[in-house]
């Protein structure tokens, strides 16, 4: 059986770069229907787990 984007419903190919699956509840999607959710709504369509929390990303840079 074949995968379904959940946020587009079309089926995924078979090659893995494909996809990109949450590590939570490992649902599947298409590189560009999860990017623009995730702008959107910054969480999985299915378990609603954040993936980023802007705040705790710090912004400083260092020199190396």
């Amino acid at each position: 059986m074949e995968t379904q984007c959940t946020i587009c419903h079309e089926y995924i190919g078979q090659k893995k770069n494909n996809t990109i699956k949450c590590s939570y509840c490992d649902s599947q999607y298409h590189p560009a229907c999860i990017t623009s959710w995730l702008l959107k709504y910054n969480s999985c369509p299915m378990c609603l787990n954040v993936f980023l929390m802007p705040k705790s990303i710090s912004t400083s840079t260092r020199n190396i």
